[in-house]
C-alpha cells in the first residue's frame, strides 16, 4: 500500500504501516481493514491542527507503538485478574481480556443467562461468522484515525447479542487488563434487541509505570424500546496511553445511559459518538474525571440528533490536581428534520492547584427551528465560603476540602445504577481523595 500522506510521517506512523503490511491479515474483515488502513495512510495520527484533536495531539504524544500483546500463560493471567479493580459487593459476570485476548478460563461466559449470546471476536473471525457483517455497520466516524487504527489491527473482543425482550439481571463486565508494555486493539460489538435491557461495564486496568497502549472501539446498537446502561471505568496504569471510542445508535424509543469514570493512564482520550436513528429515544452521558500529577485526560462527545423528538443530556464533572490537564469537548448536532429536539450539556471543573488546567469546548450545531438546546461550562477553585463554614464547625481544613470535592462529584456518581456499582466507585473516589491528602 503506497499512499502519499498529507504531511511527513512520524516513526510511529511508519511503524504502524509496516506492521500492517507485514501481517497482511486475510480474514472475513480484510476489506474493512484495508479501507481503514488506507485512510490512516492518508491522514496519519491526528495533530493539533485537526480540530477534533486540537487539545490531544496524538502525532506528538505517540512516539512509538509497543508490539501487540499475546495470550499470557495461565499463571500470569490468574495473577493479573487477581489484581484487577474490584466491585465490592456488586455481582457481575466477567468477560476477561488480557493483553487484547479473551481468556475463557477466567471468564463467566457460561453464566450470562438465557437470551444472551456471546462469541469472542477472534473465534468469529476464525469461523467466518455471519455476525461479522455487523462490525463497522454503525456510523463510525470515517474521518477518525483512532477508529481506523482499531479497525485495521483488531484481533479480539466481545460480540454480544441480547435477544428481543430479554432482561439481563446481572451486569456484564468486559474487563481489559494489561501485563506489560504491549499494544492492544479490542473491538466490541453489542447488539441489543427490541425491548431488551442490559447493564454493561467496561473496565480498563494495568501495571503502574508501564508504557502500554490501549486502542479500543465499542459499537453498541440499541434496538426499538430497548434500555442500555453502560459504565466505563478507565483505571489504567500511570504509564499507559488509553485511546477508546464508543459508537452508539439508538432506535425508536430506545434508552441509553452512559457514565464514564476516568482516573487512570498518563494520557487518555475517551470519545463517544451517539446517533439518534429513531424518534422518541433518550440518551444521557455523564462523566467523572479525576486527574493528578501530569495526567492528560480528554473526554469528547458528539451527539447527532438525526430524527425528530429525541432528548439528550450530558453532564461532566472534573476534579484536576497538581499539573494535570482535563479536557471536555462536547458537540450536539441537530439535523434539519430533527424538530422537537431537546439537547443540553453542562461541564463543571474544579481546579485543585495552581498548576491544574482545564480546557472546555461545548458546541451546538442547530439546523432545525423547533428545538430546545443549551450548553454551559464552568471552572473554578473550591468555594472559600463553604470551606470557612465547615472549618468553623470544627472540621480540619483537609477533611473539609475532601468533603467538598466528593460532594462536587456526587451528581455523576449518584446516577450510576445499580447501587453496588455506585458504592464501589464512591469508595474509589474516597481512596483517590485520601491519597491526595497524604504527604509526598
Amino acid at each position: 500500500m503506497t499512499v502519499k500522506p498529507d504531511i511527513p510521517r512520524t516513526p510511529a506512523e511508519e511503524e504502524l504501516l509496516k506492521r500492517f503490511a507485514d501481517c497482511d491479515p486475510c480474514d472475513a474483515l480484510s476489506s474493512l481493514r484495508e479501507t481503514a488502513m488506507a485512510h490512516f495512510a492518508r491522514t496519519g495520527l491526528p495533530h493539533r491542527r485537526v480540530e477534533a484533536y486540537h487539545y490531544t495531539d496524538l502525532k506528538a504524544l505517540i512516539r512509538d507503538v509497543p508490539p501487540r500483546g499475546t495470550l499470557p500463560a495461565d499463571e500470569l493471567a490468574q495473577a493479573t485478574v487477581a489484581g484487577a479493580p474490584g466491585w465490592g459487593n456488586a455481582s457481575v459476570n466477567r468477560l476477561v481480556f488480557i493483553d487484547g485476548h479473551f481468556v475463557a478460563g477466567l471468564s463467566d461466559a457460561g453464566a450470562l443467562g438465557e437470551g444472551v449470546g456471546f462469541i469472542p471476536l477472534a473465534k468469529a473471525l476464525s469461523e467466518k461468522s455471519v455476525i461479522l457483517e455487523r462490525v463497522g455497520a454503525l456510523p463510525v466516524p470515517e474521518s477518525d484515525p483512532e477508529v481506523a487504527l482499531n479497525t485495521a489491527f483488531m484481533q479480539d473482543g466481545a460480540v454480544l447479542e441480547i435477544a428481543p425482550g430479554t432482561e439481563v439481571a446481572t451486569p456484564i463486565e468486559i474487563l481489559h487488563l494489561a501485563t506489560g508494555a504491549v499494544a492492544s486493539f479490542p473491538r466490541h460489538l453489542v447488539l441489543v434487541g427490541k425491548g431488551a435491557s442490559v447493564n454493561l461495564v467496561e473496565t480498563y486496568s494495568g501495571p503502574a509505570e508501564t508504557a502500554y497502549q490501549v486502542h479500543a472501539t465499542s459499537e453498541v446498537d440499541v434496538g426499538e424500546g430497548a434500555t442500555v446502561t453502560f459504565l466505563k471505568r478507565q483505571e489504567d496504569g500511570s504509564g499507559a496511553m488509553h485511546l477508546s471510542t464508543t459508537v452508539v445508535r439508538l432506535a425508536e424509543e430506545a434508552r441509553y445511559h452512559q457514565t464514564g469514570f476516568a482516573i487512570g493512564a498518563s494520557v487518555a482520550r475517551a470519545q463517544s459518538f451517539v446517533t439518534f436513528a429513531g424518534s422518541g429515544a433518550e440518551a444521557t452521558l455523564d462523566g467523572a474525571i479525576l486527574g493528578r500529577a501530569r495526567q492528560h485526560l480528554d473526554t469528547t462527545m458528539v451527539i447527532d440528533h438525526a430524527v425528530p423528538g429525541c432528548n439528550s443530556r450530558e453532564v461532566i464533572r472534573a476534579a484536576i490536581d497538581d499539573r494535570a490537564k482535563g479536557i471536555f469537548q462536547g458537540r450536539i448536532v441537530v439535523r434539519p428534520d430533527a424538530q422537537q429536539t431537546d439537547g443540553r450539556m453542562m461541564s463543571r471543573a474544579l481546579l485543585l492547584s495552581d498548576g491544574a488546567e482545564v480546557d472546555t469546548k461545548p458546541e451546538l450545531e442547530i439546523f432545525a427551528d423547533d428545538v430546545q438546546c443549551a450548553h454551559g461550562a464552568t471552572s473554578g477553585e473550591i468555594d472559600e465560603d463553604m470551606m470557612f463554614y465547615l472549618m468553623s464547625r470544627g472540621i480540619p481544613a483537609d477533611e473539609a476540602e475532601t468533603m467538598l470535592i466528593a460532594a462536587f462529584l456526587e451528581e455523576v456518581v449518584d446516577a450510576i445504577d445499580p447501587e453496588p456499582l455506585r458504592e464501589a466507585l464512591s469508595a474509589r473516589i474516597e481512596m483517590w481523595l485520601g491519597e491526595r491528602r497524604r504527604p509526598a
